[in-house]
């Protein structure tokens, strides 16, 4: 009697740690809605995003260098400058100005 008692009590624990998941397991759906109207981001936006490179702290770490490049696509290039951050400020301006 006690090994059968024993096994209850086991299958008691299971149930009571397995239902909890079972019973918070997202339900499946379908496919989900496509958005309708003009995509939120597109291919003419992506190609303009500006880039950071070359992030350099100064030695006494309170300014950032770093470079943006800047896509200019009416010439077919991307413009480089140079920029810094001054963390007592907090402010950003530019060093250089391509043009």
């Amino acid at each position: 009697m006690h090994a059968r008692g024993s096994a209850v009590h086991l299958a008691a624990l299971l149930l009571a740690l397995t239902a909890p998941a079972a019973a918070a397991a997202p339900a499946r759906k379908s496919d989900p809605p496509k958005p309708s109207g003009a995509p939120v981001f597109s291919v003419d936006q992506a190609i303009t995003l500006k880039q950071i490179q070359g992030i350099t702290w100064s030695r006494d770490g309170r300014r950032v260098a770093f470079v943006v490049n800047a896509p200019d696509t009416a010439e077919n290039t991307t413009n480089q400058d140079i920029w810094l951050w001054d963390a007592a400020s907090n402010t950003c301006r530019a060093l250089t100005r391509h043009p």
